[in-house]
C-alpha cells in the first residue's frame, strides 16, 4: 500500500487518499520474511572450534555442552557461552612474603591452567561429581567434562573471574609453603639443600584438588619465575652482603696465609734433610775416596819411595815457583837438593826414566819459568 499524502479540511478532519501496488506489497513481504529466516538461521546455528567448549543455556540455566567443533544447532531464544580449552598462563604482579627465618622478599609466580580435556574429566570424575548433577537437569547422560564445565560456569564463569579467585589461592599456598621454610632452602650454592622444587609441586598438588572440585578448573603447574629483596630494603641487604664477602674474604685469606707457611716449612724441613743426606752421602763417597787414594799412594811409595819423593818435590816447584818468583835460598837448603846435586839414584826401570837436570853453583838464583800456581811451603813428602 502506497500512501500519497493527507489534506486538512475545514471541519479540522484528515482525508488520507493513496493507492495500492501489487508487486510492491509483495516485494516487501517477501523481504521481510527473508530477514525473519535469515535471523532464524543466524541466531539457530552456530559453530563450534576446535580450541573451544560452548555451553547452551535457556534463561540462565545450562543444557548442553557440545566439544565436538563443527556446526551445531540451538532455539533462537537459547544463549551460547564459550569458553577456551587451551592452556592458559596467568602472571600476576610481585607480592611479598616473610620465610621462616623473617626475611621479606619480592615472589613472583605465574600459574598454568586450562579447563579440563574430556580424558582428565573422565579420569578424575568422583561420585560426589555425579551427585551435584541439579534434580531438573534434563534426562539425558551427562558427560564428565560437561560437569566441570557447568561448574566453571556457575561459579565463576570467565576467564578475568577464574584468574582472580586462581591468583588468591595460589598467593595463600605460596605464602604458607615459604612461611615454612629458610632463605637456605630456596637460593643456596649447594644443591642439595634446595627444596624449592618439592615447595612448588606441594603447592601445585593441593590448588589442583582444591581448583578441581571448586571451580572445574585443571591447574597444571604453579611456578616461582622469580624472588628478590624489596626495593627499599635492597641497600642494606647489599651492604651486609659486601660486609659478609669482605669477612669470608678476609678468613680465605688467613686460611690461604697459614698453609703458605705450612707448606714453606714443610718444602724448607725437606731441603734440609735432603742436603744433609747429600752432604752426608758426600762426606762418606769423599772419605772413600781419600781413602782409596791414600792406599793407592802408600802402595805406590812402598814400590819406590825415592821416585815418590822426587815427584812430591817437583809437585812443591811447581806450586812455588812461577814466572813472577824470585826465590833466594841458601845452598844447603833441602828445597834446592835436587837442582844442585841432581837426581838422587834411582833403580833404572823404564817408569822412572828421568833426565838428569843440570847442576847449579852455590849460592846462584833459582828461577823456575812456565810454573802456575801461587806460592806456598812445601807439602808433606817435601826434599829431606
Amino acid at each position: 500500500m502506497h500512501f500519497l499524502g493527507y489534506q486538512h479540511s475545514h471541519d479540522d478532519e484528515f482525508t488520507f487518499s493513496g493507492t495500492f501496488s501489487g508487486p510492491t506489497w509483495l516485494r516487501l513481504m517477501l523481504l521481510l520474511l527473508a530477514a525473519a529466516a535469515g535471523w532464524l538461521l543466524w541466531s539457530s546455528v552456530f559453530f563450534v572450534d576446535e580450541t573451544e567448549y560452548v555451553y547452551v543455556t535457556q534463561f540462565g540455566e545450562p543444557l548442553r555442552l557440545y566439544v565436538e567443533p563443527g556446526l551445531h544447532v540451538k532455539r533462537p531464544y537459547q544463549s551460547l557461552w564459550r569458553f577456551d580449552r587451551r592452556l592458559q598462563m596467568y602472571e600476576p604482579p610481585a607480592r611479598e612474603m616473610l620465610t621462616e627465618d623473617k626475611e621479606n622478599l619480592n615472589f613472583q609466580w605465574y600459574v598454568c591452567w586450562r579447563l579440563p580435556s574430556p580424558e582428565f574429566a573422565a579420569q578424575h570424575a568422583t561420585r560426589s561429581d555425579i551427585e551435584d548433577v541439579p534434580d531438573d537437569a534434563p534426562m539425558r547422560t551427562i558427560e564428565p567434562i560437561e560437569l566441570y564445565v557447568r561448574r566453571f560456569l556457575q561459579s565463576v564463569g570467565g576467564v578475568q573471574a577464574a584468574e582472580s579467585r586462581l591468583e588468591e589461592r595460589v598467593q595463600a599456598a605460596i605464602a604458607a609453603e615459604i612461611g615454612r621454610a629458610r632463605l637456605s632452602e630456596l637460593a643456596s650454592l649447594e644443591a642439595d639443600s634446595l627444596q624449592l622444587e618439592p615447595i612448588m609441586q606441594r603447592v601445585t598438588d593441593s590448588l589442583r584438588a582444591s581448583s578441581l572440585e571448586q571451580f572445574g578448573i585443571e591447574v597444571v603447574d604453579v611456578r616461582l619465575k622469580r624472588f628478590n629483596y624489596p626495593e627499599a630494603v635492597k641497600p642494606a641487604v647489599f651492604a651486609e652482603i659486601r660486609s659478609e664477602r669482605e669477612r669470608v674474604a678476609v678468613q680465605y685469606r688467613a686460611e690461604g696465609e697459614s698453609e703458605k707457611i705450612r707448606v714453606e716449612s714443610q718444602a724448607t724441613l725437606e731441603r734440609d734433610r735432603l742436603l744433609a743426606q747429600a752432604q752426608r752421602e758426600a762426606t762418606r763417597l769423599r772419605g772413600e775416596g781419600e781413602a782409596k787414594a791414600m792406599e793407592i799412594f802408600n802402595a805406590a811409595h812402598s814400590k819406590d819411595p825415592a821416585f815418590y819423593q822426587l815427584l812430591k818435590t817437583l809437585e812443591t816447584y811447581r806450586n812455588v815457583l812461577d814466572d813472577q818468583t824470585t826465590v833466594v835460598l841458601s845452598a844447603d837448603s833441602p828445597l834446592l837438593k835436587l837442582l844442585t846435586r841432581g837426581l838422587p839414584a834411582l833403580k833404572e826401570t823404564p817408569r822412572n826414566k828421568i833426565s838428569p837436570i843440570p847442576m847449579a853453583k852455590d849460592g846462584d838464583e833459582v828461577r823456575a819459568p812456565q810454573a802456575n800456581a801461587a806460592p806456598t811451603t812445601p807439602a808433606g813428602g817435601g826434599a829431606p
